[in-house]
C-alpha cells in the first residue's frame, strides 16, 4: 500500500478447523490507509491478510516494503519493524494515546507494570503520538 503512514492491527477470530468440526483461532491482519485529511485525493484503503497464528513474522512479512509512520499497538511482533537498519526503509512508531492511557489506568496485566510501560513510552523521544479519540472526532 503506497502511503507515508499506515495503521496496523490484528484480531482473533474463530476459524473452523478442517475435518474436526471444532474451531481454532485465526488472525486477520489489517493495514489501513486514510490520509484524506492531509491528502484529499488519496483514497482510503484497507488490506486484510489472514494467518493461522500471531507470530511476529506476520507483520514483518506484510509490511516488508513499507517505510514511513506506523500506528500500531504495543504487540512485540511489531518491534523489529522499527529497527533503523532494516533494508526496506525506516519505519517510525506512532503510539496511540488510547493504548498509553489504558496502560496508565492499569488496564494491562499489572497496574504497576502498566505505569512503567506507559512512562517508558512517554520518555522515548522518537515515538510520535496520536490522540485517537480526537482523531476519530475530527473524522466524523
Amino acid at each position: 500500500m503506497d502511503s507515508p503512514k499506515l495503521r496496523a492491527d490484528d484480531t482473533p477470530v474463530p476459524v473452523l478447523a478442517t475435518g474436526t468440526g471444532k474451531t481454532t483461532t485465526g488472525r486477520p491482519w489489517v493495514s489501513l490507509r486514510d490520509n484524506r485529511r492531509w491528502r484529499p485525493s488519496d483514497m482510503p484503503a484497507a488490506l486484510f491478510r489472514y494467518s493461522p497464528d500471531r507470530k511476529g513474522e506476520r507483520p514483518r512479512e506484510h509490511l516488508k516494503t513499507f517505510a514511513g509512520f506506523l500506528q500500531a499497538d504495543a504487540y512485540a511482533g511489531f518491534d523489529r519493524l522499527y529497527d533503523p537498519n532494516q533494508t526496506a526503509g525506516v519505519i517510525s512508531p506512532v503510539a496511540c494515546w488510547a493504548h498509553v492511557a489504558a496502560m496508565e489506568r492499569g488496564h494491562a496485566t499489572c497496574g504497576f507494570l502498566a505505569s512503567i510501560l506507559a512512562q517508558s513510552l512517554l520518555d522515548q523521544p522518537n515515538v510520535q503520538y496520536i490522540d485517537s479519540n480526537k482523531y476519530a472526532a475530527n473524522e466524523k
